[in-house]
């Protein structure tokens, strides 16, 4: 089963009521929490006042975006015990995270190796709160590529590591399927949007066609996830709103 949801960070000026408040108007389902600005690491207060707003909305928290970065938290000061807190406080069962930030191709065995290791060990700290790590699907780190994504899964060997997907608009259609049906029985949730060429940002209208072909092959996948709205032409709500309709009648369809 696919719902439908938005990204936060996707408008980092609003506020979290106001984020609600947008996603309940367009009637989506769900929302993934930005941790870098809407509900910080550790600020369990703000979590729990914006998990209010979504229970008197009827809203559920698809996800915590995290953008903790496996491998590299001695580095960057990120506490992970705090993330798990707050994603907690916010009820979401999915935190998502990045692997590492270098790429497949630039990233040698000892980097590798951190990447690993530690989410290993978030991935044992998340499970015993009944929490899935589902890694971001995204160039400049270890999943950049089908390869490269499969070889991490297979490499840490948790069954609460997940990762999400995207396309990738620089390449075809048939490629990104190959891509989606690599990581299968893996995937969480999916991030939404239409680049071309590149990154050139338009409407979801006009992304359609990609897209149906997509959610065909997602639509079989065992589970539940959420196909998650963001990068909209201009930055603007009007266009929130047209590709968050686009999206439902998409998700009726499949």
């Amino acid at each position: 089963m696919i719902k439908t949801g938005l990204v936060s960070v996707s408008f980092r000026k609003l506020s979290p009521r106001e984020i609600v408040d947008v996603v309940s108007k367009a009637e989506l389902d769900g929302i993934e929490w930005g941790g870098d600005v809407h509900v910080p690491h550790g600020d369990l207060r703000q979590a729990r006042q914006v998990r209010r707003f979504m229970e008197d909305a009827g809203i559920k928290t698809a996800a915590y975006g995290s953008y903790y970065k496996a491998g590299e938290n001695r580095q960057t000061g990120q506490v992970f015990e705090n993330i798990l807190a707050t994603a907690i406080e916010l009820e979401s069962d999915i935190i998502r995270v990045w692997a590492g930030s270098v790429s497949s191709t630039n990233a040698d065995e000892a980097h590798w190796t951190r990447v690993i290791e530690d989410l290993f060990r978030i991935c044992e700290i998340a499970l015993k709160a009944n929490k899935t790590i589902a890694l971001e699907y995204h160039a400049n780190s270890l999943t950049d590529t089908k390869e490269s994504a499969r070889k991490l899964l297979d490499r840490v060997l948790c069954n609460n590591l997940k990762t999400l997907w995207q396309p990738a608009f620089d390449t075809s259609v048939c490629q990104n399927i190959e891509r989606l049906n690599g990581i299968k029985d893996k995937l969480s949730n999916l991030h939404v949007f239409y680049w071309f060429p590149a990154y050139q940002r338009h409407l979801l209208l006009d992304g359609c066609n990609e897209w149906m072909k997509f959610f065909d092959v997602a639509k079989n996948i065992k589970g539940q996830r959420y196909a998650l709205l963001e990068f909209f032409l201009d930055d603007s709500l009007d266009n929130f709103f047209k590709d968050a309709k686009v999206l439902k009648k998409m998700i009726e369809e499949i």
